[in-house]
């Protein structure tokens, strides 16, 4: 009975899925004090923060305030246009723009790995005698 319930829990970590939230409200202070009202989309793997029509904004990393995100080669990159200061559909900016997949899965992977130490640490521990 021991050993059944070792397994299905160790089944259950191994099992379990990312929490997936969508349009999730997200109020976005500005380094002059202003507030953004943004969402955030995703699940604990992959997340973006974006504005009401699906545009991906990230954080300037020069100054803090909230811009555009633009497709880069290592995955996304921040433009020069403030949130709410420019039409982005005018600019060609796409929408719903999705970090470096490739990040995602090797956080994926690691969780996996991770979730496989514990199992086999638990089995191991628990053996009946």
């Amino acid at each position: 009975m021991k050993y059944a319930f070792v397994v299905l829990f160790a089944v259950a970590i191994c099992t379990l899925s990312a929490a997936l939230f969508e349009n999730a409200e997200y109020n976005f202070r500005q380094p002059d004090g202003s507030q953004l009202s943004l969402f955030y989309s995703g699940d604990e793997f992959q997340h973006r923060l974006h504005d009401e029509n699906g545009y991906t904004v990230m954080a300037d990393p020069s100054t803090g305030f909230a811009v555009y995100a633009l497709p880069g080669e290592q995955g996304l990159k921040a433009s020069s246009h403030r949130v709410g200061s420019i039409d982005p559909a005018g600019l060609g900016i796409p929408q719903n723009l999705l970090p470096n997949p490739e990040k995602r899965d090797k956080m994926i992977r690691e969780k996996e790995m991770l979730a496989d130490r514990k199992s086999t640490r638990l089995n191991s521990s628990h053996r009946i005698r």
